[in-house]
Order: C-alpha cells, then sequence, then structure tokens
C-alpha cells in the first residue's frame, strides 16, 4: 500500500494508540482496550465501507463503473477510508448514489480514533454504545469489552455525546 494512504489511516488511529502499539507493538495482550477497540473498530469500519460503497457504485458509470474491477475495489476503499478521515475524493461524489451519500454519511458520523486526525463520534464511542446495546438485547446486565467491565459512567457519556452530536445535526435551520 502506497505511503500516502498508510498515513491517512495511521492518522485515523489517534496518538494514544499510535504511541501504545510502539512500546507494545509485539504484546497485543497487553494492548489496552481502548487500542484493540480503535484498531478493531477500524478494520471493520474500512472493510464494511470499502464493500459498501464498491457494491453501492459498482455499476454507477459516473463513478466506480467506468474503472476495471481491481480499481473499483480500490476506488471504494480509497473513499471509504478518505470519508473518516482526510475528507478528499477521488471521484465525483456529486455523482454517486443517493445510499452512498448515506453511507459516507454514518462513516463521517462515527469517524476516527480520539486524538488523530479524523472526525466523527469517535471510534470508541460508538463502539461502547454497540456493546451496551447487545448487552441489553442479551439480556445481560454488565457491558462488557475484551473481557474488562466498563463503569456506568462510560455508559452515560457516550450515550451523551451521541444524542448531542445528533441534536446538533437534525436541529432546524436557524432562520
Amino acid at each position: 500500500m502506497p505511503a500516502h494512504r498508510r498515513c491517512v489511516i495511521i492518522g485515523g488511529l489517534g496518538f494514544p494508540v499510535l504511541f501504545e502499539l510502539r512500546r507494545e507493538f509485539r504484546t497485543p495482550k497487553f494492548w489496552s482496550m481502548h487500542t484493540k477497540l480503535v484498531l478493531l473498530g477500524s478494520a471493520t469500519l474500512l472493510a464494511g465501507g470499502t464493500v459498501f460503497l464498491t457494491a453501492a457504485e459498482w455499476t454507477n458509470p459516473a463513478t466506480l463503473g467506468a474503472l476495471p474491477p481491481g480499481e473499483r475495489v480500490l476506488g471504494g476503499f480509497f473513499q471509504s477510508t478518505i470519508t473518516r478521515t482526510a475528507g478528499f475524493n477521488s471521484i465525483d461524489i456529486s455523482q454517486m448514489h443517493p445510499v452512498s451519500w448515506l453511507g459516507m454519511d454514518i462513516l463521517m458520523f462515527i469517524g476516527g480514533g480520539p486524538a488523530g486526525t479524523a472526525g466523527g463520534l469517535k471510534i470508541t464511542t460508538f463502539a461502547v454504545l454497540f456493546f451496551i446495546m447487545a448487552t441489553e438485547l442479551r439480556g445481560g446486565t454488565a457491558v462488557n469489552i475484551f473481557g474488562k467491565r466498563l463503569s456506568r459512567a462510560v455508559h452515560r457519556q457516550a450515550i451523551t455525546v451521541v444524542l448531542l452530536a445528533i441534536a446538533l445535526i437534525t436541529r432546524p435551520p436557524c432562520s
């Protein structure tokens, strides 16, 4: 992978993750919950975003559809990556299908790792909400991530951040 693409992904992980990986790269069992959440969340969003955007735009001749198959996948990967981190584009976004815009909005809303170059809610906040929801659906009482229990304060903070973000995004325009 070219260096500029690696830098965009690495910048989206956040400095705390990068510092921890520098110290403990060969010993993942010592990684913090934060680092594990950011790495797992980043990989999931990169893969999921790539599949979604590539599939949604595969036959669109104004975006990825005009490219050879390998370049379509690469274009979908680039757009998925850059949407969460740097905000550039390699295809004409105005020509994308509305479902692709929605997918990109979701990727931008989630964003990247805390203290990194990406915007959004942050992967860790989204992951905490995901684990809270999974615990509720299973009928559990305690939220555990990677064998560690989350405090109720972390639950409240994540829910508050998400609700405030949604309120800011969906508020009516000022007159």
